[in-house]
C-alpha cells in the first residue's frame, strides 16, 4: 500500500512540475523502480540470482543469473512476467508506460533466456 501510494505521490509531483522537466514520466518511473530495486541486491531465487537492474528510458532490465543449470530458464522468465503483471505496483507501471525485461545468464553469463514484459503480456481482469 505504501509503495503504491509512494508510486503515485511521485507521478503526481512529475505531473505538477512538467515544465521543470521534459523527460517522459515512464523515464522518471522505470529509474525510480531499478533504483529501489538495485539497493535489495543480489536477491536469491531457487535456482537464480538476481544481479542487476537498470533502467533505460521507460525500460527496466532485470538481469538473473542461472545457479542451477537444471533450472528451466524460459519457465523462470514466465513465471517472473505473471508476477509483474499480478504485483500492484509493478503492473502500475506498466499501466503508465514502462516496460520490464528479464535477462538470463547461465555461469559462463551467456545469454539463456530474454523477454520483453509490456503492458499487453498481462490479462484483463474481468469486469463484475
Amino acid at each position: 500500500m505504501f509503495r503504491t501510494l509512494s508510486i503515485a505521490l511521485l507521478s503526481s509531483l512529475f505531473l505538477l512540475s512538467g515544465c521543470a522537466s521534459q523527460e517522459p514520466e515512464s523515464h522518471v518511473l522505470a529509474r525510480y523502480r531499478a533504483d529501489v530495486t538495485i539497493k535489495k541486491l543480489p536477491q536469491e531465487l531457487p535456482g537464480y540470482r538476481l544481479i542487476n537492474v537498470k533502467a533505460k528510458e521507460n525500460r527496466v532490465r532485470y538481469v538473473f543469473l542461472r545457479t542451477d543449470s537444471k533450472a528451466n530458464a524460459q519457465r523462470f522468465s514466465q513465471n517472473i512476467s505473471k508476477g509483474f503483471c499480478q504485483s500492484e505496483e509493478l503492473k502500475s507501471l506498466l499501466d503508465q508506460g514502462v516496460v520490464y525485461e528479464i535477462e538470463i545468464r547461465d555461469a559462463n553469463t551467456k545469454i539463456v533466456a530474454d523477454k520483453l514484459v509490456t503492458l499487453q503480456d498481462c490479462p484483463v481482469a474481468a469486469k463484475s
